[in-house]
């Protein structure tokens, strides 16, 4: 990293071997033989390489009492200071740290230091910043961290050719211009005197304002091909957006329609912000000065009105991806380069992309928290502070680190390893150290496993309903089929934040549910929502004060309740609209007394019932922007200590988060919801086109896919329930044959939770063979046949496609594939056997058995196969496969 025009970049590849060079040669008296190639990196390597360049070493935005929005910049007034420090997650890195003030035009000169890290043998660079108060209170509101451009060595050369070709249609234009312009004027009837003036002042403005046009609406190179995005909790969409229809003639259309908003680049949700936007208002943007403080509108209102407008925004990090087809030394190389923060301990953080510009920002939220220099230090931050994780008051910020990693590897593979790293993520092999993990003796064979009750009974379960499901359950077991969670879900009682009441479902409480799943050797599993709470509940009425509310600022983001019903004087939080037809509050966290009573009726189920298995739910109700008993936190921080309450509650009983800030819950957590809820529908009903939270079969496919590679990194990865009914009760809904493989095989494969959601004692006999052949798999020691499985994906299309996986068994070692086709449209596509890690020879035969369809073959190359819409093909073990030969690798297809 070197300072350059008040800003920052980063040298190249090649500027950094040219220095090398020269000290090399300069202390070197005789010729040297060039050195080895496995020393250096290849000439192909040698070739890319990323141009990264920032505006600003620091950007913050807040508000004054009086004065509106000010924004700041870094200005360095101290020499740099080194020193080597080991980043936990990234290893030993030189440090080096540049001290100064926040310099504005309206902004009073704050005091902040911004410090990077860099790794000699490594592509990575970390930094972060803090920022100390002055004696002028202001509501700090976002800090920058990179606003710049990250190109490509290959883009500049292009650059270079244009300039070229823009030098040739300039003089294209003049000549055309000075011969159609005379006799325009000549039409017009203009005097002889004033005709050849006019004609060339016309051909030289014309001639420059044509390829300037050109090349910023129609001519531009396209340098990045995708970009993987990815949500702020559960529900949120995650997927790869491509960028091939952003170039050209087209491009220039499509960028008029996105800044527009009628045909913009990024999915949003469908179901509008006053229904679904708490759901995804996670990281801002930095707010437009024209609006005022707005802090309780969502960043779904108005993209691009109320706050800076960008293309595209991902949540903790963004994979940008770069497709060269016809590049030395790599036929059809794909390079990567990762963008995104270490955590979200102290801020939610953002990535803002804009394809046209290859233009980058990260923006750490700090939520308009009052920051001054007489403000007192948080005291909910006692313990968290204690033990590291988290630090500062209200009279200083310092952000999380900020990370770019970039090779021609697998790059995010790397950056999810360093992230949960950094955050001690809760993954098997920790749990087992700690003496926390009874997955493998209690809950299931090496995963979780079980039966859920939502989706067949929904709110209308009862005592009886669990009775007969276990007892089918405790058959089952006899049968190889190792579902041995009992786990209720939402139902069980009148309102929600009531939850340690009995109901006229549920006269002995929700904590028998362990009584009735000890009967048949099962373990309890328990659904709750603890930071939401109806307006009905007693904890509502009894403590007004625990419930989050919006204040002045926010008048136009008040509850949809409060314009009907006047519950309150004051306005609630709106925490969103969720199934069945029910709006909920978010309590407060920061409240010493709120978190007691969450944490006391947690381990009451725990402790005194036997509950095993706790699936916590909407928690991003206690990150809602709102009031709190604690001003001086930022949402993040907030929700740290939402999610410290929980895990002492929890204990040694297995976590799942379900609609949960992502990024901020690792560490906290065993286990994670990675999409929105399914459905025996394919897509959602009524708002087909929706790819956020409604549920669907699509939806959750997608998500789970996308998110695989965390699985086992940051956490379990849970993609929700499999339902393999042909249709509902009604018979309104149905689920196609190929459909519920689909889901199965993508529940096998991806080796997360596994949780059966079907009436047990309904269910067809051929869809109960489908659930029996994922259980062989499951048996393995000490974990998962099938886990974990690598994802072949290059940014070609919305989502991974191929999971491949390599098994061992008595048999020998053999390779398991899975193809999805997620699409409404049959596809027949080729594999080619390079790309799995089979180690042929020559023309070596492979034997592919295709699991699902009973089909044997052999190729020596690639395999084709054809897919119906929304299905997979499956090649697995059986007991007894034919063709079987020592020497020959068998190939599953799944």
């Amino acid at each position: 990293v070197s300072l350059d025009d008040g800003g920052w970049r980063i040298k190249t590849a090649r500027e950094e071997r040219r220095r090398r060079r020269s000290s090399f040669l300069a202390t070197t008296t005789s010729h040297t033989p060039s050195p080895s190639s496995k020393n250096f990196a290849s000439r192909s390597a040698k070739a890319f390489g990323w141009r990264v360049k920032c505006k600003n070493l620091l950007q913050v935005s807040a508000w004054r009492r009086r004065g509106g929005l000010c924004t700041g910049r870094l200005v360095v007034t101290d020499e740099a200071s080194e020193r080597e420090e080991e980043v936990r997650g990234v290893g030993l890195c030189r440090i080096r740290r540049y001290c100064g003030q926040i310099v504005g035009e309206n902004i009073p000169r704050l005091p902040a230091w911004i410090e990077f890290g860099e790794k000699e043998e490594d592509n990575v660079l970390i930094w972060r910043a803090e920022i100390e108060s002055c004696e002028e209170p202001i509501f700090l509101e976002t800090i920058t961290m990179f606003d710049g451009e990250v190109t490509t060595e290959l883009s500049a050369s292009h650059a270079i050719q244009q300039t070229r070709t823009r030098k040739m249609e300039i003089l294209m234009w003049t000549f055309i211009s000075l011969a159609l312009f005379p006799i325009a004027f000549a039409s017009l009837k203009v005097p002889r005197m004033l005709l050849m003036p006019l004609t060339v002042l016309s051909s030289l403005l014309l001639a420059s304002v044509i390829p300037k046009l050109q090349c910023r609406y129609v001519g531009m190179e396209e340098v990045w091909t995708s970009a993987m995005l990815n949500g702020w909790q559960s529900f949120s969409y995650a997927g790869v957006i491509k960028f091939s229809a952003c170039f050209g003639v087209l491009g220039s259309i499509r960028r008029l329609l996105c800044r527009l908003n009628i045909l913009p680049l990024q999915v949003r949700q469908q179901t509008g912000w006053l229904f679904s936007g708490p759901f995804h208002d996670g990281a801002r943007m930095p707010p437009n000065p024209l609006f005022g403080r707005l802090r309780f509108l969502p960043s779904s209102f108005g993209p691009g009105i109320v706050r800076k407008y960008a293309p595209c925004v991902s949540d903790m990090f963004a994979v940008l991806y770069v497709r060269m087809d016809e590049f030395p030394g790599h036929s059809n190389a794909t390079f990567q380069f990762v963008a995104g923060f270490l955590s979200q301990r102290e801020q939610f953080g953002c990535i803002a992309l804009n394809p046209w510009k290859q233009h980058v920002s990260m923006h750490a939220s700090c939520d308009g928290i009052l920051f001054s220099k007489h403000s007192k230090a948080s005291s909910s931050l006692g313990s968290l502070q204690s033990s590291g994780d988290m630090a500062r008051g209200a009279n200083k910020v310092r952000t999380d680190w900020a990370i770019m990693l970039w090779s021609d590897g697998d790059t995010f593979e790397s950056y999810l390893k360093a992230v949960g790293e950094h955050c001690r993520a809760r993954v098997p092999a920790d749990c087992e150290q700690d003496g926390g993990d009874l997955s493998a003796c209690e809950l299931g064979p090496g995963m979780p496993t079980g039966w859920c009750s939502w989706y067949e009974y929904m709110e209308k379960v009862s005592e009886q309903d669990l009775e007969l499901n276990a007892r089918k359950l405790h058959g089952w077991l006899k049968q190889g089929v190792d579902l041995r969670v009992l786990q209720l879900d939402d139902g069980y009682v009148d309102h929600w934040g009531d939850w340690t009441k009995s109901s006229k479902k549920f006269p002995e409480g929700a904590g028998n549910v362990a009584s009735i799943a000890g009967r048949y050797g099962l373990a309890g599993g328990l659904w709750i929502a603890p930071w939401a709470a109806d307006k009905d509940a007693l904890v509502a009425k009894e403590h007004p004060e625990w419930v989050l509310r919006a204040d002045s600022w926010g008048d136009a983001y008040k509850s949809p309740w409060l314009w009907l019903l006047d519950l309150f004087s004051s306005r609630a939080a709106n925490s969103g609209f969720t199934h069945p037809g029910k709006w909920f509050y978010g309590l407060d966290a920061t409240n010493p007394e709120c978190r007691a009573h969450v944490k006391s009726f947690i381990q009451e189920f725990v402790q005194q019932h036997g509950i095993k298995f706790l699936k916590l739910d909407f928690l991003h109700a206690a990150a809602l922007p709102a009031l709190h008993f604690d001003p001086a936190l930022t949402r993040a921080q907030v929700f740290q200590l939402a999610l410290q309450t929980l895990r002492e509650a929890v204990g040694d009983a297995f976590f799942l988060a379900c609609s949960c800030p992502m990024g901020a819950a690792v560490g906290w957590v065993d286990a994670m919801r990675v999409s929105a809820d399914t459905n025996l529908s394919w897509k959602p009903w009524p708002i087909w086109w929706d790819k956020t939270n409604l549920p669907s079969g699509r939806n959750m496919m997608r998500n789970s896919l996308v998110r695989h590679p965390m699985h086992g990194v940051w956490w379990m990865n849970n993609p929700d329930c499999l339902v393999l009914a042909s249709s509902d009760r009604d018979g309104s809904t149905k689920q196609s044959y190929a459909e519920a493989i689909g889901k199965a095989t993508l529940a096998g494969m991806t080796g997360g939770l596994l949780f059966l959601s079907d009436d047990l004692l309904s269910l067809p006999v051929e869809r109960l063979r489908i659930l029996q052949c994922l259980f062989p798999p499951l048996h393995s020691q000490p974990r998962s046949l099938v886990l974990p499985a690598h994802v072949i994906f290059h940014g070609q299309s919305e989502c991974p496609e191929v999971l491949v996986s390599e098994l061992t068994g008595p048999e020998g070692t053999w390779m398991l594939v899975g193809l999805f086709n997620l699409s409404d449209h049959h596809d027949a596509r080729a594999i080619a056997l390079t790309s799995l890690p089979l180690h042929l020879r020559d023309d070596e035969e492979v034997v592919v058995y295709d699991f699902w369809n009973g089909q044997v073959c052999t190729c020596t190359s690639s395999h084709s196969s054809s897919h119906s819409p929304r299905s997979v093909r499956e090649a697995g073990p059986l007991p007894s496969v034919p063709f079987r030969s020592p020497r020959i690798p068998l190939l599953s297809l799944l």
